[in-house]
């Protein structure tokens, strides 16, 4: 009852407007396909990052040896958590050493907080100055965004990745090809990808300095869009 009513909802609202402003090409083809929406209707404008312009880092890529991975979301289970997860472990079992910092995230599974190999920030709120200057920080020492998720619109994360120099790994599924082209700020894995599919992909990507060359994409993907 509740998703026909809010179908019903978004059918007027589409219906009595006369331009229609979406945040991908998915959510687009959704109101053309499913709310019979003309396409002289429809905009497609990517979202922003939600962070300080003062704050996005001028970053110049650096690895030491040790791999800084963020997940970063509220949803652990859409956003592919599990996923993740395994993507760091098979990088540790097989010669990177790696860390998998997670934020956003409110109640996390004991057995995961506890792996060590995991950095649990919990959920920061940007509105007070110590969690989200936490988070910049983390942000600052990260090399890559890990968020493997199975159904997406599209994630504001995706920009603030890409703003601070972030190369992004990803499904490809939803809106999130508006956000992350392959091999200039990130790849997109097919759905049904396993964590050591994350997990070589981003190997390849480090040893053949190509993730070094995709922080600096970010920047322009973010900087274009």
């Amino acid at each position: 009852w509740s998703i026909s009513q809010g179908n019903k909802v978004e059918q007027e609202a589409m219906d009595c407007a006369s331009r229609i402003v979406l945040s991908s090409d998915w959510a687009a083809q959704s109101a053309i396909n499913d709310y019979h929406q003309p396409e002289s209707k429809i905009h497609v404008v990517e979202f922003g990052a939600n962070i300080d312009d003062k704050d996005i880092i001028k970053r110049i890529f650096h690895y030491d040896g040790h791999l800084h991975l963020l997940f970063l979301g509220v949803d652990w289970e859409r956003k592919g958590g599990n996923i993740a997860v395994e993507t760091c472990r098979y990088l540790n079992e097989n010669g990177i050493k790696a860390t998998l910092h997670i934020v956003g995230i409110h109640n996390l599974n004991d057995t995961v907080k506890q792996l060590p190999f995991v950095d649990y920030a919990g959920f920061l709120n940007k509105n007070i100055p110590e969690e989200y200057q936490r988070l910049v920080e983390i942000i600052k020492k990260s090399h890559c965004l890990l968020l493997p998720t199975i159904a997406e619109c599209s994630a504001i994360a995706f920009c603030e990745s890409s703003a601070n120099g972030l190369p992004i790994f990803s499904h490809i599924t939803g809106g999130v090809r508006n956000y992350v082209t392959d091999g200039k700020n990130g790849y997109l894995l097919p759905l049904g990808s396993t964590g050591e599919d994350f997990g070589k992909k981003i190997q390849d990507s480090l040893f053949s300095g190509e993730l070094e060359q995709m922080s600096k994409g970010a920047i322009d993907v973010y900087n274009e869009k």
